[in-house]
């Protein structure tokens, strides 16, 4: 602000590119701060939401889960609700879908005698074909392979 007054107050020839310049320095600069606050940190409100979609998410994971579903109590576009998940979990919507899921079935499959094609649609899962893909992908084993080795861990205590 000294520069700015500086400039003004002498008015030098070029004063007024000079006072621009500073201007627009001063407001990149602001800019600049706004940024690195706003991406480094959440609003509470904004944790709030993903809270609440996380909530939303983790007691209907047996049943279809879409994007809109999620926003429509939220009111937030599909694409912003994207990206402030993302910011703020780490991870995408679809991803913490896939993995609260695939929890739910490991449960399952270590807790129940039940087959995997009905663990597999208890869980949300339409194609069990994809429920394998996905399981494999996430915990690294199939479904029976998860489930033998935790039969091999009880077998072992007793």
């Amino acid at each position: 602000f000294n520069k700015i007054y500086y400039e003004y107050t002498n008015r030098n020839k070029g004063f007024m590119n000079i006072i621009r310049a500073y201007l627009i320095e001063l407001i990149t600069k602001i800019f600049r701060e706004i940024d690195s606050k706003t991406k480094s940190q959440t609003t509470r409100e904004q944790r709030e939401i993903v809270d609440k979609a996380i909530n939303y998410m983790r007691h209907n994971y047996n049943t279809p889960i879409n994007l809109e579903s999620i926003v429509a109590d939220i009111f937030l576009s599909k694409n912003y609700f994207r990206q402030l998940f993302k910011s703020t979990t780490g991870m995408s919507v679809t991803d913490f879908i896939q993995n609260t899921r695939i929890d739910e079935a490991s449960r399952l499959l270590l807790t129940t005698d039940r087959t995997v094609y009905d663990i597999a649609g208890s869980c949300g899962f339409g194609d069990v074909k994809f429920f394998y893909k996905t399981f494999k992908k996430i915990t690294g084993k199939t479904p029976n392979e998860y489930r033998k080795i935790g039969d091999d861990d009880t077998e072992s205590v007793k």
